[in-house]
């Protein structure tokens, strides 16, 4: 079975009206080794603060055309360098991605997705002024800031992005929960 990355191609390759299976599901039987090591940084906006968690609006990316899964929305994030930590990593990706500064705050959650890519995710707090972002366009199309209901229920948005949306939005990430 072809895995595609996301909702818009799955409804192209297998109709609008096949139910996406639970990702976790499909290599239960055979994961397979993990292949590469990333992180995944939920920023929200720094005038949201202090609003409830399904208003604030969170930093999101339109993946540039030359990577994988092109003009999928997703979180920043990528791949740990060697030597690197995962919080290191964070911030440099988040730098490369977006020109920005974030400091992390918290690791909330890990998985393996079914492309076998190893993801920490992190909350983080932007430190650059949100007008002063600017985006690397060999990595990225677009910036956006969306609440995590509207990434939930984008058909372009990364399959490997519902399952982090669906827990958090069942408050089962917060405070150290999983």
């Amino acid at each position: 079975m072809t895995i595609p990355y996301t909702k818009r191609e799955w409804d192209r390759l297998y109709g609008p009206d096949t139910p996406l299976p639970d990702l976790a599901s499909l290599f239960k039987d055979d994961p397979g080794p993990i292949v590469r090591y990333g992180v995944v940084a939920a920023v929200a906006h720094p005038n949201d603060e202090y609003l409830p968690d399904h208003q604030r609006r969170y930093l999101v990316i339109r993946r540039a055309e030359s990577v994988i899964a092109p003009g999928a929305l997703c979180f920043p994030g990528g791949g740990i360098e060697q030597g690197e930590s995962a919080d290191q990593a964070v911030i440099r990706e988040f730098r490369e991605e977006v020109g920005g500064t974030v400091t992390v705050t918290q690791k909330i959650w890990s998985n393996t997705t079914p492309w076998r890519v190893h993801l920490d995710w992190f909350l983080g707090r932007l430190v650059t002024h949100p007008d002063s972002l600017s985006i690397d366009p060999r990595e990225v199309a677009e910036l956006l800031w969306i609440t995590l209901d509207e990434l939930a229920n984008s058909p372009d948005t990364l399959l490997s992005n519902l399952p982090f949306l669906k827990l958090y939005a069942n408050r089962s990430l917060r405070n150290g929960q999983t």
